[in-house]
């Protein structure tokens, strides 16, 4: 009993420390609006559902408005300008909310501009933190942007956003597509599924293209460290995925896509609220198959470098609206893929390659408003991702390799939001533990580590303009230990057009346990991988069996892997003039302390090339990227991105500064800082343009999207450990897509879109990924209906 009244007394405690709930259940709705006003309009908001109707009008010139005593429900909200009604949305009034509008000269709908405070326009059902608590350099994808690209895998997508890009990886097998940002390779950047992280990588890289697009809502990129809010392994970034949360009405819709290279794309969709509250279920299937290509003709006789493979997914989202205060949310997604390849070497050498991977990912989380003022969400995630693959010689059909990996991941955490009456501090605070397990099942290379986290960030407005943000999150591991991870931010508008943004950022990753203990061997294209803590065991074993020609001598220096951390500053300024042009720069540095490193050790004897990891005691990767856009016409809008990157290991450049390092020149020569390029598969300079139409007023739509990828390092030649002017690289290339669109029926439903990918037929054989010129036709029909 005792025990029961401490209890409550602990909650009420904390509940008058953070303020009571507002009586009744009732709630202010404030903000600005901005943009295309004239000093004569007349500005009315209007909120309005089948129970309420409230409007106020405008106070001028400060334009700001201010709702009070709003009852508990969902309002569709309105501007009404000069007799001309903007719909700008419909929101969950369930606490105090703080939304700025920016109205647009523009005859669409589509361009009115909503920006929240919090997630009060588009409220997250399991997770407490909003993209507006994020100080770094970020950006968001919307649905729209993702369907006007004719995009039908994430890595589509991912490619054509600025400063990513799609690589390769080594240690992923033939099916390796991966991305990079700001220099950082994908072990680096955590992705995540509504908040929560996504396993099955392979030697660090997870595979994008398993990923469809159906049931995304927007995707919200961060860059630079992001360690108190999404994890200390956050070292590069965070991707996360936002699926759909909210549904008003009962929904249907089916789409089909078929295109070059045999591919074939089917998906459907069902959405139905229920209740006398805001409950809903919602069904997603989606269905992808392609025959893949060769990228390599003049090598590979016959057989593809982008596998073909055949894969469904099926996702659920019920969410229980049971109470004023509770809601109760679960989704789950299950995808699999199976596919199987072949390849033809030429002097009767033909192997086949077949692999299936399975994904299920299960999410449970309670959302329960204390007030007002004060949410709490406990939350169970659990997620198994399976992979299997057999290599074997087509003419004996012998096995070469069976490699089948397994993973699980088992992560509770509970959420705490508090905001203050005057909405001007907020703060966001979590804890939680997470189990992961690695099943190798042929060389028993398994094993088990758990981490335990908490965090919490504060955000202040000790002004209008100014928002001050400060966390800190602890993380420990089972093997590693613990680490304290700060970060701090400042969001600064001087001017009403500029948005300055400075932050700071610490991260902390621990070796994965593949890193450390496996080795794998793509026996089709014949080179090995050995974790750096069996290395030793490991090449004596390859020594025995006669596959070791050389071994060089860095494999000496390598030693048992440390834990990597990085130090993260970014400063990201915004311009925004007269609603129809931006202009955003951003400067970032990333110190990297003992980073991760795959470096090549050794040559087989079939001439292939061995593998490990190493730690490069000091690299930096650094740079600047420039964001424009503009509307240069009534419907047509222009983006420009540039990115240029330094990504340098430091103690190479000491090396070279104090004349250590020589270049393989004729005749050989000692190496100039100049000659130090990148790290491999790191470009200097990145650049997209993107051209869309999109009118209300009219059912055409299209766009044009033109991304290149300067040169990059691919192989350090001769192994003076950098890359230099005379290894190899892959040369700089353009990728040009696009998409036209027309919408049939009176309400727009019925859509048809033709899109045509990499028009210039860009291939090269070192980059095995990338598929040539193809063409996609689809069809696509949405029902909204009660």
């Amino acid at each position: 009993m005792r025990s029961k009244n401490s209890v409550i007394e602990w909650a009420v405690t904390i509940l008058f420390l953070l303020g009571a709930a507002t009586a009744n259940g009732q709630y202010t709705f404030k903000g600005k609006i901005s943009g295309a006003i004239k000093q004569n309009d007349t500005l009315v908001v209007r909120l309005k559902n089948d129970k309420h109707s409230f409007s106020r009008k405008v106070i001028l010139p400060h334009n700001r408005f201010y709702f009070t005593n709003i009852p508990h429900g969902h309002y569709i909200v309105s501007v009404l300008q000069k007799e001309t009604p903007h719909i700008i949305g419909s929101f969950n009034i369930d606490k105090n909310i703080e939304q700025n509008i920016t109205l647009q000269h523009t005859d669409s709908l589509k361009d009115v501009e909503v920006q929240a405070s919090e997630s009060g326009s588009r409220p997250k059902n399991d997770d407490l933190i909003s993209y507006n608590m994020i100080t770094n350099a970020k950006s968001r994808v919307s649905k729209h942007q993702i369907e006007m690209s004719g995009a039908q895998r994430l890595d589509d997508v991912l490619k054509e956003q600025p400063g990513i890009a799609v690589v390769s990886d080594l240690g992923a097998g033939n099916r390796a597509v991966g991305i990079q940002m700001q220099g950082f390779s994908s072990e680096y950047i955590k992705i995540l599924l509504d908040g929560m992280p996504i396993e099955g990588r392979m030697n660090g890289n997870l595979d994008l293209s398993r990923f469809d697009v159906q049931n995304i809502d927007h995707i919200e990129i961060t860059k630079g460290a992001t360690s108190t809010l999404y994890g200390a392994d956050a070292l590069g970034g965070v991707i996360n995925i936002i699926t759909n949360q909210n549904i008003s009405s009962r929904q249907l819709s089916a789409g089909i896509n078929y295109g070059s290279f045999n591919t074939l794309n089917a998906n459907t969709s069902f959405a139905n609220p229920f209740g006398k509250r805001k409950s809903f279920y919602q069904i997603n299937e989606d269905f992808y198959k392609t025959d893949g290509f060769n990228a390599n003709p003049q090598y590979l006789l016959g057989g593809q470098t982008t596998p073909p493979y055949i894969s469904n997914t099926l996702q659920g989202r019920m969410l229980l609206d049971i109470s004023d205060k509770d809601r109760i949310n679960i989704s789950t997604r299950y995808s699999f893929r199976n596919s199987s390849m072949w390849r033809n070497y030429g002097d009767n050498y033909v192997t086949t390659d077949k692999l299936n991977d399975n994904d299920v990912n299960v999410l449970a989380s309670w959302n329960h408003n204390f007030s007002n003022r004060s949410r709490f969400l406990l939350r169970y995630y659990l997620t198994h991702y399976y992979s299997g693959e057999e290599v074997a010689l087509q003419n004996s059909n012998s096995a070469l390799q069976t490699f089948r990996f397994g993973e699980w991941t088992n992560q509770l955490e509970a959420q705490y939001l508090a905001h203050s009456a005057d909405d001007k501090w907020q703060s966001v605070s979590g804890a939680g533990i997470e189990l992961n397990q690695l099943n190798g099942y042929e060389n028993e290379q398994s094993g088990r580590q758990y981490d335990y986290f908490g965090y919490s960030q504060v955000q202040y407005m000790p002004a209008e303009r100014l928002k001050l943000s400060v966390g800190a999150r602890a993380t420990g591991n089972s093997i590693y230990g613990g680490k304290i991870t700060p970060a701090a931010g400042i969001e600064w508008k001087p001017l009403a057009q500029l948005t300055i943004r400075p932050s700071f950022g610490m991260g902390f990753k621990s070796p994965t346990y593949t890193q450390m203990n496996q080795v794998f061997t793509n026996l089709t294209q014949g080179y090995t991988v050995i974790g750096a803590n069996v290395l030793s065991s490991s090449l004596a074993a390859l020594d025995s069996a006669g596959q070791v020609s050389s071994i060089w001598p860095i494999a000496s220096s390598i030693k048992n892997l440390k834990a990597e951390t990085s130090h993260s500053y970014n400063i990201d300024a915004k311009w925004t003039a007269g609603n129809k042009l931006s202009f955003e720069a951003n400067i970032f540095y990333n110190h990297i302390k003992n980073m991760i490193f795959t470096e090549q050790i050794g040559i087989k004897t079939n001439g292939a090339q061995i593998f490990s990891y190493i730690n490069l005691a000091r690299v930096v990767n650094k740079g600047l990227e420039i964001n424009g856009s503009c509307k240069l016409f009534k419907g047509i809008h222009f983006a420009a991105n540039y990115q240029l990157l330094y990504s340098q290991d430091l103690s190479v450049l000491d090396s070279i500064k104090a004349g250590k390092l020589t270049v393989r020149a004729n005749p050989v020569r000692t190496a100039y800082v100049s000659d130090y390029f990148n790290l491999p598969v790191r470009s200097r300079n990145m650049l997209q343009l993107q051209l869309y139409y999109d009118d209300n007023h009219s059912r055409w739509g299209g766009s044009f999207r033109a991304n290149y990828r300067g040169k990059y390092g691919f192989l350090d030649l001769d192994n003076n450990g950098f890359i230099d002017p005379y290894d190899i690289y892959v040369n700089g290339f353009w990728l040009l897509n696009a998409s036209v669109q027309y919408t049939f029926l009176r309400n727009r439903n019925l859509r048809v879109q033709f899109s045509i990918n990499n028009i210039n037929n860009a291939i090269n054989y070192l980059i095995p990924y990338q598929s040539g010129r193809s063409y996609k036709i689809g069809i696509h029909y949405n029902l909204s209906f009660k």
